[in-house]
């Protein structure tokens, strides 16, 4: 299972319209409750951030196949540094995004090309993809 979906910076609209497309998709293809938890609010803060801070085009990508999914989410804004970041404050108003996706992620990590940053966050699942029929 794959999808993309392609937003302009601060379209915050379409980014929730997309969130919903990925909780039915993963409804769709029997991944249970927590796993389609975890991916939905995972994907809503790490597309928040690109949309935020980043720079045209912002670009999701969601996979998945057996009991592994990744989600990619690549802007061509200025890069940040995982490890540089300071632990957000829970009254915080913002910034605990990154410390939420890094917590139910397997793994979280922040790739840079010349034109573009990417933040990649792979999820072990607790069941396996089933095709939709």
């Amino acid at each position: 299972m794959r999808r993309e979906w392609r937003f302009a910076t601060k379209d915050f609209a379409s980014a929730y319209r997309a969130r919903r497309e990925l909780k039915e998709l993963l409804i769709e293809n029997a991944l249970d409750d927590g796993d389609v938890a975890t991916c939905e609010l995972v994907f809503g803060e790490l597309v928040t951030n690109a949309l935020k801070y980043g720079q045209d085009p912002v670009v999701a990508a969601f996979e998945a196949h057996d009991r592994k999914a990744s989600l990619e989410i690549e802007d061509a804004g200025r890069c940040f540094n995982l490890t540089s970041n300071e632990p957000a404050s829970l009254e915080a108003l913002g910034g605990r995004g990154l410390m939420i996706a890094s917590a139910l992620a397997w793994s979280l990590r922040v790739d840079r090309t010349a034109e573009h940053c990417c933040v990649r966050a792979n999820f072990a699942l607790n069941s396996p993809v089933r095709p939709a029929r």
